[in-house]
């Protein structure tokens, strides 16, 4: 707790941008086990969203694709990250599906008027059974009022899914970089994550594995259980930032509310919550 208690004074008392700075700075390279855990605020559910209708809803018919349906669906989230009110976290996030596409355009704030950091992201993918996808990322830190650096990505998504009815549903998903750039000490997204997930009626399991420039792995873990009335429980751990927790499921028609309440063993607890409006079965994420 010693190093959390530092970050919130480098914030206090650096009047705005050299405090902000050193914070970050200290996050990202001071506490090698955090720097891959910065990581977007969606990285702290696995399920995706086309399998919630699974785990919380009845068992399918017939096997189907999860992302046979879809529509439109808004979501907004927040969090204060590891309880600094230094550094508040928003997410506004809008997309849609049809029977063989899906797209979602988000847009997340870190931090606040000393320091900024926001991300616009954009990914589509375009298929039935079998997938093909882009994700697409400009992040920018902005130090009191000027731009202290920018970032690009671009990722490559391929994506597998289907239903068979003695295992439940699945989704599998390769994420490859095409593109990437940052200027001044703005830190990369993991190069290389592979996603995998079953849900069946009642439980759900998810991995993940993010492969670093150095090539080292980044190993991950979400299990839920349904409780009934459209509720579920959930237990995670991130191995690339050290942080393990549970957090809630719950979906009553077209709205869904997910929390999350993450500890990391050196800079303590991050509560998320969200709340989604619409269809987002039809996401394949």
């Amino acid at each position: 707790m010693r190093r959390r208690g530092a970050i919130a004074a480098m914030v206090r008392r650096g009047a705005g941008a050299l405090g902000a700075l050193l914070a970050v700075l200290h996050l990202a390279w001071a506490v090698p086990s955090v720097a891959a855990g910065l990581r977007r605020l969606d990285s702290a559910w696995l399920l995706p969203g086309a399998l919630h209708d699974v785990l919380l809803g009845p068992a399918p018919t017939a096997p189907t694709a999860p992302t046979a349906t879809g529509g439109p669906w808004l979501r907004a989230a927040q969090s204060t990250l590891y309880g600094l009110p230094e550094l508040p976290v928003r997410l506004l996030a809008i997309g849609a599906a049809g029977r063989r596409w899906a797209a979602e355009a988000g847009w997340e704030i870190l931090g606040g008027d000393a320091l900024r950091d926001s991300r616009l992201t954009a990914r589509g993918s375009f298929g039935d059974r079998w997938r093909v996808g882009l994700w697409a990322s400009r992040r920018t830190v902005r130090l009191g009022a000027g731009e202290a650096g920018q970032a690009l990505a671009c990722d490559l998504e391929v994506m597998a899914c289907g239903t068979h009815p003695a295992v439940g549903t699945w989704i599998a998903a390769l994420q490859w970089p095409v593109f990437r750039s940052a200027d001044n000490w703005i830190g990369a997204e993991p190069e290389t994550r592979l996603r995998a997930a079953l849900a069946a009626p009642g439980r759900a399991v998810s991995l993940s594995l993010d492969v670093g420039e150095d090539g080292s792995p980044a190993f991950g873990w979400e299990a839920m259980a349904g409780l009934g009335g459209g509720l579920g429980l959930a237990w995670r751990s991130d191995r690339a930032s050290g942080a393990v927790g549970g957090g809630l499921v719950w979906r009553r028609g077209r709205v869904r509310v997910r929390t999350s309440h993450l500890a990391h063993p050196e800079l303590g607890l991050t509560h998320r919550a969200e709340i989604c409006v619409g269809t987002p079965g039809g996401a394949p994420w």
